[in-house]
């Protein structure tokens, strides 16, 4: 992620069910409740969550605590999210005036659905599973009572900033990028834009208008739009898995054309003819189509050796020819695998391992210089899951016994190591 994300929020839960929309898009996402080391903590993360716990602050001190964290992120070249409450409690208004001052920005744009939650918005109102917000249990908060149902009539409690709303019906009629563009010049007054959302694609048509123009608003929403943000903005880190079943087994063939049918992936043949015959051209070939493969996209990557019986017994009968014996033959090939699986797991850095048969498993980590596995979990039974040790793979590596497993284990892996 080439670009630091903050999230500032007004209490512990709040940034919590926020931050983990980034972190399930595999960011490396940290919640801190005091920013006093900024750079560092910025430093070490992608998107880093900042709990000011001034929910409950008078509005005036609030507004001091957004205002100079704005201050401090200002240098720091960041997009900033400002989370704010779905019900809408709290010093929302105070907090988005004082965060916009410290930045040094004049416009905002606010989402404030969350459908998944039951909570929309519609014509600049709030609703709650269908009941106006000012009618629900929110309204008799002890706390941060809730008077409005109105988005514009709740900020103007705490803040003289402008708002305006979008609704719903307008802003589908728009191509994303030109709403925005067209309320920014024509609304050269308003400081707050409200876009209504009753749906998830509401949502993803807001974060789809931000995309390219995270620099020049303040965005303003709750986990419903910080969910959309990682995938549309291209933050979220693809999670690749190689596969590399290099056993003979007939239950590792049936494994693999379970999951060539069941899941979109990129299937490599390991030709064990092609391998005892022309190893190095062979070798160039496929790691050029490893490469077409790996730049056109393609997440799931699995690499067999045989399809049949067949042609095991084509490749014992040329060991013949060859003069060499069929152990031979083997050790050949299964070094040769080997030796692929540990170019590719070292130049693409997938994400996920998954090596199948005992000499495929043993010959990678051995052309990768490692020196063992650390073992986590069991994923299906026998089939234990780890980090290699002694070399600098960061992949979760699992690995099984040709004969292991049932026929969707493949798939099951695949799962596993992309949850």
């Amino acid at each position: 992620m080439d670009r630091k994300m903050v999230v500032v929020a007004d209490d512990f839960t709040g940034s919590n069910d926020t931050g983990v929309q980034f972190s399930k898009a595999g960011l490396t996402t940290n919640v801190i409740t005091e920013p006093n080391n900024l750079q560092r903590d910025l430093y070490n993360s992608d998107v880093l969550v900042v709990d000011l716990e001034s929910r409950f602050d008078l509005p005036k001190v609030a507004f001091q605590k957004c205002k100079q964290l704005g201050e401090l992120l200002k240098a720091e070249n960041v997009i900033v999210y400002k989370k704010l409450d779905s019900t809408f409690r709290g010093n929302i208004g105070a907090e988005i005036e004082g965060l916009m001052a410290g930045l040094g920005v004049e416009k905002a744009v606010l989402a404030a659905a969350l459908p998944s939650n039951g909570r929309v918005t519609r014509n600049g109102q709030v609703y709650v599973h269908g009941v106006p917000l000012a009618e629900t249990e929110f309204a008799k908060d002890p706390r941060t009572p809730i008077r409005s149902s109105s988005i514009e009539e709740i900020l103007a409690e705490q803040t003289s900033l402008k708002v305006k709303g979008m609704s719903a019906d307008w802003f589908e009629q728009q191509a994303a990028q030109q709403a925005l563009e067209i309320a920014a010049e024509i609304n050269g007054d308003v400081n707050i834009l409200v876009f209504d959302g009753q749906t998830e694609s509401d949502l993803l048509a807001v974060a789809e208008s931000l995309k390219d123009n995270a620099g020049n608003f303040l965005i303003i929403g709750t986990a419903g739009l910080a969910n959309h943000l990682p995938h549309v903005w291209g933050l979220a880190e693809a999670k690749r898995t190689f596969v590399f079943a290099g056993s003979v087994s007939e239950q590792t063939r049936k494994q693999v054309a379970y999951a060539e049918a069941a899941m979109e992936l990129k299937r490599f043949d390991l030709s064990g003819l092609e391998i005892l015959k022309n190893p190095d051209q062979f070798l160039d070939q496929v790691e050029r189509d490893i490469k077409t493969a790996w730049d056109d996209g393609i997440n799931r990557f699995v690499f067999a050796t045989t399809r049949s019986r067949d042609e095991v017994e084509q490749v014992f009968c040329l060991a013949d020819e060859l003069g060499i014996t069929r152990n031979e033959a083997a050790e050949k090939i299964s070094m040769w695998i080997g030796k692929l699986s540990a170019a590719c797991i070292l130049k693409y850095q997938p994400s996920g391992i998954f090596l199948t048969g005992g000499d495929t498993a043993i010959k990678t980590v051995r052309a990768l210089g490692g020196t063992g596995i650390r073992i986590q979990k069991e994923v299906l039974p026998g089939i234990p899951s780890g980090f290699l040790t002694g070399c600098e793979v960061e992949g979760r590596v699992v690995t099984k016994a040709g004969g292991f497993g049932e026929e969707e284990a493949i798939c099951q892996v695949i799962e596993f190591l992309e949850a």
